[in-house]
């Protein structure tokens, strides 16, 4: 019966298009928020961008247009910048008006000791064009002042150039895997969120559920085939298979994040370490939202207490930059073994692999442990307060149940 309970609960709520819409549209619309702009940055034009230039200095305006045209080509070969020359910046802003040129650049005579010169754009967001003549124009004041001391500018940037040290991060068995400081914090932060989000939704929906069959009386017709056990398990495994499933969508979007960023491995003990935490999340909050259920009769009575249960889900997030750049501090290590956030703080540590494989091992029991304990006393709530309508359950009333 448990087994017609979990199916049901699954196909009921995958059709869903609330199921539909946090599992698949966000995703997608993230997938897209992420990936497309970068896609548009590095799209090349097909045609030149004309700027214009008014020189008021000695040769700078011949030198910038030429640094210009050496930097920056479109894949045809041709100049990506057409520069109209000007002596008076006024038909210019003129041609800028009627959208005739993107830009223009006016360098003053005091450019070699101020270091200033004036960009006129039509649009203050196009920062591919302002970021090009900025990076021309600083080489070619730069190769300027090191003329006027006699300096050789490829010795300068030779003796200037900045040392590059490569980061590696040592394996368990001693394997030197070079580091991404980007990617080692983006990983764990990415998948502590896809862990929370599906934990979360998939408790809120088994603590609605149970809610609406009570308050529909549909609960009744179902108890008279099967045990409150039996219903509170069959709905928690139900809603754990949609969980994954969510999770898995979730992991397959970032997974094809992660390769167009370059990001090319991640280690399978990483991924069966979500697995497992997500499971045993779900299944310490899943046991908490379903006595929830079954203590109001209403989802507005209820918002209060699962609200400050989901709080303590937010701990992890609201300090996870702490988490992150101390991995191994005492406090980390501790909080790692308080089952409320523990799948949370586990999945968090272990992007950074810098969790050792014991602690994985005894915060996992620990969590096997509490899950046990929970489950246990929401049973004995579920079994006690699901038939009770009408009456405001008191904290005395519940503790009086679970000492039962």
């Amino acid at each position: 019966m448990i087994a017609q309970i979990i199916k049901w609960e699954f196909i009921q709520r995958v059709k869903s298009k609330l199921f539909l819409f946090t599992a698949i549209v966000i995703p997608l619309f993230i997938l897209a928020a992420m990936i497309l702009p970068s896609l548009l940055l590095s799209s090349e034009s097909t045609k030149s961008t004309l700027i214009g230039l008014v020189d008021q200095s000695s040769g700078i305006g011949n030198d910038f247009v030429a640094q210009l045209t050496q930097d920056y080509r479109l894949k045809s070969g041709e100049p990506e910048f057409s520069v109209q020359i000007e002596e008076d910046p006024e038909p210019l802003k003129q041609a800028l008006l009627n959208k005739d040129i993107d830009a223009y650049v006016v360098i003053p005579d005091s450019i070699l000791d101020t270091g200033l010169a004036s960009l006129y754009v039509r649009s203050a967001s196009n920062f591919k064009t302002t970021d090009a003549l900025r990076r021309s124009l600083n080489k070619v004041v730069l190769n300027r002042r090191l003329q006027k001391y006699h300096l050789d500018p490829e010795v300068v940037k030779e003796v200037t150039s900045r040392v590059q040290l490569r980061s590696y991060q040592l394996s368990g068995e001693g394997e030197a895997n070079e580091s991404n400081e980007m990617v080692d914090f983006f990983i764990p932060f990415i998948s502590m969120m896809i862990l929370y989000m599906t934990i979360l939704f998939s408790s809120q929906i088994l603590l609605r559920s149970v809610i609406e069959e009570r308050s529909s009386r549909m609960i009744e017709i179902l108890l008279s085939s099967v045990t409150p056990s039996q219903l509170m398990n069959g709905k928690i495994l139900g809603l754990g298979l949609l969980g994954l499933t969510q999770l898995f969508f979730y992991l397959g979007v970032g997974y094809v994040v992660a390769l167009y960023n370059g990001i090319e491995s991640i280690r399978p003990q990483f991924l069966l370490t979500m697995f497992l935490f997500f499971v045993s999340g779900f299944l310490f909050y899943a046991a908490i939202f379903a006595a929830l259920g079954s203590i109001f009769d209403s989802e507005q009575e209820a918002q209060q207490i699962s609200g400050m249960v989901s709080l303590v889900m937010v701990v992890p997030i609201v300090l996870s930059t702490y988490f992150i750049t101390n991995p191994t501090a005492i406090a980390t290590r501790i909080l790692t073994f308080l089952p409320p956030i523990t799948p949370f703080l586990i999945v968090l540590r272990s992007g950074t692999s810098s969790i050792d494989l014991w602690e994985q091992i005894v915060a996992f029991v620990l969590m096997l442990l509490s899950i046990w304990g929970v489950m246990k006393i929401s049973g004995k709530v579920f079994q006690t307060s699901i038939l009770m309508y009408g009456k405001r359950v008191t904290l005395p009333e519940i503790l009086r149940w679970i000492r039962a």
